[in-house]
């Protein structure tokens, strides 16, 4: 069964707990975006050849099984819930990815509580964990993800990805039926409305994410550079796979011999999630990734972005 914070521990520096409580009042929501951009620190290499902005996107970015041209995003507001924290540490964490996430543009619930979409559990037994999460929500694992349930990884992440036609019907991106997955229409996505050279009239969005972190696997990390690396599992679909990332990224913070690991958001990392969030362009869905490599540009060329 699922693991309480009240039972876990984890030996993770508090380095950067100050900085955050001291940015943002006990019980604050970060409403606007302004609010959030003081307290995210970036480093990283500036970065103006728009192949390496490309190179780096396609590392970073699991394809939809919607539409093989488009990458899927929060386009309902986003609510992180840390599982297996010390409530305190937990609620740090949270408001640090709520804080990115604001920054990059992505939408996010400021209910308090807010209904959870996006769970990141600590835990000493991930595997046991993965295998209930999966038997009992099984859309939150086996939703078109090439990551297997098994956990592989320090830190794995699992997405559910919807699909969403211009008539408003939406499903989940999924074989009806299979691991226990439920049954039309909620599975399956809808046909697209239309479809063109530049118009598919259908366009797929995260529904969930769900990571597991092995507890073990990051004692010793400081608590900011933890919560800057959730939120990179959490804001995009990240490919199953934990490859070295071909610049300086969070995201390489756990894997094994590369040169390209750093302790906060990279100057890419940043780019990257705000072309993301900013190339949606109303119907014109194959030209998200060409928004979203001019998005990057305009990110790294403008400080503060």
């Amino acid at each position: 069964m699922m693991e309480t914070g009240a039972s876990m521990k984890v030996g993770v520096l508090l380095v950067w707990a100050g900085s955050i409580l001291a940015a943002v009042p006990a019980g604050a929501q970060p409403a606007k975006s302004e609010s959030a951009t003081e307290t995210v620190t970036v480093q990283g290499l500036r970065q103006k050849d728009a192949a390496v902005e490309r190179h780096f996107s396609q590392s970073m970015l699991e394809p939809s099984g919607v539409d093989e041209h488009q990458y899927a995003l929060w386009k309902q507001k986003l609510c992180v819930q840390v599982s297996g924290l010390d409530p305190a540490m937990a609620a740090l964490v949270e408001r640090r990815i709520t804080q990115i996430a604001a920054r990059a543009g992505a939408p996010f619930d400021t209910s308090n509580p807010c209904h959870p979409n996006a769970v990141i559990y600590f835990t000493s037994h991930p595997q046991a964990l993965l295998d209930a999460i999966a038997k009992k929500q099984p859309e939150r694992i086996y939703s078109h993800n090439l990551n297997p349930a098994t956990i592989t990884q320090p830190a794995q992440s699992w997405y559910m990805t919807l699909g969403r036609n211009l008539n408003g019907e939406v499903g989940i991106d999924a074989e009806c039926g299979y691991k226990g997955l439920p049954d039309p229409p909620f599975c399956g996505s809808p046909g697209p409305s239309l479809n063109t050279r530049l118009e598919t009239g259908l366009s797929p969005e995260l529904g969930s994410a769900t990571v597991l972190v092995d507890i073990k696997a990051v004692e010793g990390i400081s608590l900011g550079t933890l919560a800057d690396y959730l939120a990179m599992k959490v804001l995009i679909p990240l490919p199953p796979n934990d490859l070295c990332k071909p610049a300086p990224s969070i995201v390489n913070l756990m894997v094994k011999d590369c040169d390209g690991r750093t302790d906060s958001l990279s100057d890419l990392d940043v780019a990257l999630l705000y072309g993301l969030y900013h190339s949606s362009d109303g119907r014109l869905d194959q030209l998200q990734r060409e928004r979203l490599v001019r998005g990057m540009r305009e990110s790294l060329e403008t400080p503060g972005k």
